[in-house]
């Protein structure tokens, strides 16, 4: 494996481990407190995570495909639909999707090669970015909503992800 993909790999694994490790002491009475997304509770916040990973995963096949969005596409909406798709399952079901859905990732990480990494493409924020990138975003994505999940539920959080700067370093390439 070349030194770029273990550090991508380790990356996804430090936020993945926080991710899980924040989500594992969300407590029954907990999945409804409130998080700084006015619109979301803690519950919908870890079942957009869960359901984001898929969405990343094809934004990679779609890089690579050299295909753009589709005409219209909404992340927001898309958002929202996939985390109501997700609203019956408990937080134990979400956190198996969550361990699924990475085997597929580090999976297609493994098979691709340092020029597939860098082909850019639009990611559905509506920024350019590259393959590497996507995997970037993916794991302070986690790390930014674990936060997030953290604090909702009253522990520490840590240094907190800064969203203007979360978007401005997904620009840089990888």
């Amino acid at each position: 494996m070349t030194q770029r993909k273990e550090t991508l790999v380790a990356e996804l694994s430090s936020s993945r481990d926080y991710l899980v490790s924040v989500a594992t002491q969300v407590g029954a009475d907990q999945a409804l407190n409130s998080t700084e997304n006015p619109l979301w509770n803690v519950h919908d916040v870890l079942a957009h995570v869960a359901i984001a990973e898929r969405g990343l995963q094809a934004t990679v096949n779609r890089f690579l495909a050299g295909e753009d969005l589709p005409e219209g596409f909404s992340l927001d909406y898309w958002n929202e639909r996939q985390v109501a798709k997700l609203s019956e399952r408990s937080v134990d079901e979400l956190l198996a999707g969550l361990g699924a859905s990475r085997q597929v990732t580090l999976s297609l990480l493994a098979g691709l090669t340092d020029d597939q990494l860098a082909v850019a493409g639009i990611h559905p924020a509506g920024f350019e970015t590259d393959v590497a990138g996507v995997f970037r975003i993916l794991a302070w994505h986690e790390t930014a909503h674990g936060q997030e999940i953290a604090a909702a539920i009253g522990l520490e959080t840590g240094e907190p992800v800064d969203w203007a700067g979360f978007y401005a370093k997904a620009r840089e390439r990888s």
